[in-house]
């Protein structure tokens, strides 16, 4: 039976309606004689494999991978090979003149750093971004070359910068904001981690470009559901689509299974989606990217604890929003 006919209501029309009655006959005989329910009504419900060619231009970059999927309105006319080339580039290409990473990780901008808010709001969302990351994690933070940062055992277990890895970070997502017109940037972590006196928390938070910081902790057994640290991450990205208004949005992150469960929740069919785990938190946010206000997302993974600022600073706020007091709405 075509996808078509199905999801078009019209898949009753196809069956055989005497094997349907001998079916009710031998389900009667089966259950003591117990009338059949009455007829249903069968679902227009579409079929979402053909869905996940519409909606926002939904984009998974993972640069350390080489990956790149691409899904949603437009998708066919991304150049994933050209976009992942010249990503590449930016691994061994001279700083920009206008605006660079320093040696300290601070964002330069015409040879000097920026460190306040006015400052900050004469940059593009990608500039504030890094600027703003950076002056949140502080002066004192330790401030590690690449060999350190990439060794477990030699970086500290809090947060730390990595000028290196925050400059190809930074240039990969200059790129991708002026390729595709970015309008938002956000940066989300989740946390998971023991609190005295109170056990292990899980926790969520979202920072914009402009410095509003959207989550907290996460109810204890939500939905029946012991917490964990993948809903942390979950929890933050449901929480940006939420509140953002802009139509074209630059989202770094470190965990990729949420939105990699994501991605795959808008391909099944509508039977199939509730045996994912946390279903309903996956539907909010995939419906939330179905608005008309959205335009593109792209998700660009940032790999964790390497000393990339941006992700040291959703980490940071992640942390506070666990130590807090609050919860998360929703």
């Amino acid at each position: 039976m075509s996808k078509e006919v199905v999801s078009g209501g019209r898949g009753g029309e196809q069956l055989d309606g005497s094997v349907v009655r001998e079916i009710e006959v031998g389900l009667q005989k089966a259950t003591g004689g117990m009338l059949p329910p009455g007829r249903g009504v069968e679902w227009r419900h579409g079929v979402n494999v053909d869905k996940a060619g519409a909606g926002p231009l939904l984009m998974l970059i993972a640069p350390n991978r080489g990956a790149i999927q691409v899904m949603g309105t437009g998708a066919d006319k991304v150049g994933t090979v050209s976009l992942r080339r010249r990503l590449a580039e930016e691994w061994t290409a001279t700083p920009g003149r206008v605006s660079g990473i320093d040696e300290q990780g601070y964002l330069l901008c015409h040879g000097s750093r920026v460190l306040t808010p006015v400052g900050r709001s004469a940059l593009s969302p990608v500039e504030q971004a890094f600027a703003l990351a950076r002056t949140a994690l502080g002066a004192k933070v330790p401030v590690l070359d690449t060999a350190k940062a990439l060794s477990k055992e030699s970086r500290p277990e809090g947060n730390f910068v990595c000028p290196e890895l925050t400059g190809v970070a930074f240039r990969e997502m200059k790129l991708l904001e002026e390729e595709f017109g970015v309008e938002a940037v956000w940066t989300l972590d989740g946390s998971w981690r023991h609190i005295d006196e109170v056990g292990m928390v899980a926790a969520s938070a979202a920072a914009r470009h402009d410095g509003s910081v959207v989550g907290g902790r996460l109810e204890e057994d939500a939905d029946g559901m012991p917490l964990n640290a993948y809903l942390g991450e979950l929890a933050a990205q449901v929480d940006w689509a939420h509140t953002e208004g802009k139509k074209r949005i630059l989202v770094g992150f470190d965990a990729v299974s949420p939105v990699l469960a994501l991605l795959r929740f808008r391909r099944l069919h509508d039977r199939s989606r509730p045996a994912c785990y946390k279903d309903d938190w996956l539907a909010s946010f995939s419906a939330e990217l179905c608005l008309e206000r959205f335009e593109l997302v792209i998700f660009y993974h940032l790999k964790s604890h390497t000393g990339i600022s941006l992700n040291e600073y959703a980490d940071k706020e992640a942390g506070a929003a666990a130590c807090a007091d609050f919860y998360r709405r929703g």
